[in-house]
């Protein structure tokens, strides 16, 4: 994108973490709606965390990534995959930006 003779908007590095937030929020909320989803609502308008879930993402919060069972690291992986594709999309933003850059001097 041109601004004007040799001015491009090249995207900066706040612009990925901003993305990047934005993911992270993303993911927060999503894992509430599950965790919420997955609690009991009592009578006082509270949540309780079932007994078979406490068990399992205790083990799994107090364990290394690298030490998780078989599938489990299942869903990390295409957590770490969402951020992958935020910060390849960012370079190649930057690559274009330059290119077009270049192109125009």
């Amino acid at each position: 994108m041109m601004m004007n003779d040799k001015t491009y908007l090249v995207p900066t590095d706040n612009d990925l973490r901003e993305a990047l937030a934005a993911y992270a929020h993303e993911a927060w909320s999503g894992w509430m709606r599950y965790l919420f989803g997955k609690c009991f609502n009592n009578d006082a308008g509270e949540l309780t965390i079932p007994a078979w879930a406490v068990a399992r993402w205790t083990r799994q919060m107090n364990m290394a990534y690298w030490d998780l069972p078989l599938g489990e690291p299942d869903s990390d992986r295409a957590e770490a995959d969402k951020m992958l594709e935020i910060i390849f999309k960012h370079k190649r933003a930057i690559d274009e930006a330059s290119a077009e850059a270049e192109a125009g001097e």
